[in-house]
């Protein structure tokens, strides 16, 4: 592996396990604590916005000059399409169990080959594509548990009865998008993550990880507030867990800046799909703090994605 790789794999990976971290905590304040998404978006925004910032600081000084002109309009896009995937994320897992969120998130790596490949003219090799839909297929098995789910008449009529069983476990996911608001959202943040990564690139390259990170971090925070002060949420909400929330969010904000470095050292589908390696530490941190239990097809998921990050980093 060359030394480009092995900064990329090593900023990345442990990036995503400190946002797997996040997520099974914010799992917690969402649907154990009953925190309304606004609060968790809000609070967690402006925590990883400020660390981001106190890391530049402290590690790169001010940043006079750091900041390209060429930063804001990939900056900009970013910004806006990371309203919707920070709060369309939160919101789906509010009201959808994540046993059908994350599956349908994890479908993102599919999704940025072909959108690196428009926007940046980017195209990993052929052992980084098998590499790449190995890890989404594990991304998408490791969180099945067989949730209840009908399946439409008109497929039911397509299905053989002896394929039903596997057909409504395999595909409970894609099913419930035709009955839940919170499947739909998950497959709407998966697409809106797949064009993300590659301004969030642009954006990286023209500024620093740190500037662009907390940038984003902050913009995502405002705006939200605002749009929940404005609607009169904000006033009506229970605050009372804000700290702890702003805590949760400065831990984000750190695994934010190491897995956004990776983008100096390896094309956007490769960074993209690292990063969903967070779903095995989601899975891992639950198992530990939460007590979710770990079964067979979990396991045949995390071998699926470990060979596809081996391949990646060929």
């Amino acid at each position: 592996m060359t030394e480009q790789m092995t900064m990329l794999f090593t900023l990345t990976l442990s990036g995503a396990a400190i946002w797997g971290l996040v997520n099974v905590i914010k799992s917690h304040l969402l649907r154990n604590k009953n925190i309304h998404e606004d609060v968790v978006v809000v609070g967690t925004m402006l925590g990883a916005s400020l660390v981001a910032f106190l890391i530049q600081f402290i590690w790169d000084g001010v940043p006079h000059g750091r900041i390209m002109p060429s930063f804001w309009l990939p900056f900009a896009v970013t910004a806006l399409l990371n309203i919707g995937i920070q709060y369309f994320s939160v919101k789906a897992l509010k009201i959808e169990d994540a046993s059908v969120v994350i599956p349908l998130a994890a479908t993102m790596p599919i999704f940025v080959i072909f959108m690196s490949w428009f926007l940046l003219g980017e195209w990993p090799t052929f052992l980084g594509r098998v590499g790449i839909g190995l890890i989404a297929i594990g991304s998408y098995i490791l969180y099945l548990k067989g949730s209840p789910v009908a399946m439409p008449k008109r497929l039911e009529k397509i299905v053989p009865e002896r394929l039903r069983a596997p057909v409504l476990f395999y595909g409970a996911p894609w099913l419930r998008l035709f009955s839940s608001n919170g499947a739909r959202l998950a497959l709407l943040t998966a697409y809106l993550g797949a064009v993300a990564v590659n301004f969030d690139k642009l954006a990286v390259l023209e500024a620093t990880p740190m500037l662009f990170s907390g940038s984003v971090f902050l913009v995502v925070g405002v705006f939200v507030w605002i749009w929940s002060a404005t609607s009169g949420r904000w006033q009506t909400l229970d605050k009372s867990n804000f700290k702890i929330i702003f805590l949760v969010g400065m831990l984000l904000g750190v695994g934010a800046v190491i897995m956004n470095g990776g983008y100096i050292y390896g094309i956007a589908p490769y960074v993209g799909t690292l990063k969903r390696t967070q779903i095995f530490w989601t899975l891992l941190f639950a198992a530990l703090f939460l007590a979710e239990k770990h079964t067979a097809i979990r396991l045949v998921g995390a071998t699926i994605m470990f060979f596809g990050v081996a391949l990646v980093a060929f």
